[in-house]
């Protein structure tokens, strides 16, 4: 099969996000710090942003309307436009997860001086809670309704209730954790 379109970003790619809908893709590029949003109908960019630090994750809601960039801090962005809605660079954000409504989106990240997980309204550039207990978190995800968390740190998984800063459970595993996920 042909694709649809192609194009050629200025760096290399280190994150997409589809919406649900398929209307709309996000991708994050590290090499030199970009961020963009496509529709699927148009192969050239909806907007693109230019972030001062690396990008290492982007994620989208459902329905493609809130877009949210880890980016050695976390950005907030509307599809309309590359104008941050907001962004926290207080809190290192790498590895970023956003509820399928749009409401809540969860940064976490394995900077060495700064471990945490964080979760966040789209109402306000400050977390509701951090957890700075968990040591490295290489990925966060989100549960679709917005209702749990799950992260890995080390070699342990952390499961959320975003309620709460507190883990309701951990499980301890051999061997690294790289990449997480939970169903709706």
């Amino acid at each position: 099969n042909e694709p649809i379109w192609s194009y050629t970003t200025d760096g290399v790619i280190v994150s997409i996000a589809i919406s649900n809908n398929g209307e709309y893709v996000a991708v994050g590029c590290r090499s030199y710090n970009r961020v963009y949003l496509f529709n699927k109908n148009n192969s050239e960019p909806v907007w693109k942003y230019y972030p001062t630090n690396n990008v290492f994750s982007v994620d989208i809601s459902a329905d493609g309307k809130n877009i949210v960039a880890g980016a050695s801090g976390v950005i907030l962005f509307g599809n309309e436009n590359n104008t941050p809605i907001w962004k926290n660079d207080d809190v290192y954000g790498k590895f970023v997860s956003i509820s399928s409504n749009g409401d809540y989106f969860a940064s976490g990240n394995d900077h060495s001086n700064n471990h945490n997980v964080c979760f966040f309204s789209i109402e306000d550039r400050n977390p509701i809670w951090i957890n700075s207990s968990i040591g490295n978190v290489y990925d966060v995800t989100l549960s679709g309704d917005g209702k749990y968390l799950i992260t890995g740190g080390g070699t342990t998984v952390y499961y959320f209730d975003v309620n709460s800063n507190i883990s309701l459970w951990e499980l301890e595993t051999n061997s690294q954790i790289k990449n997480v996920d939970i169903s709706y």
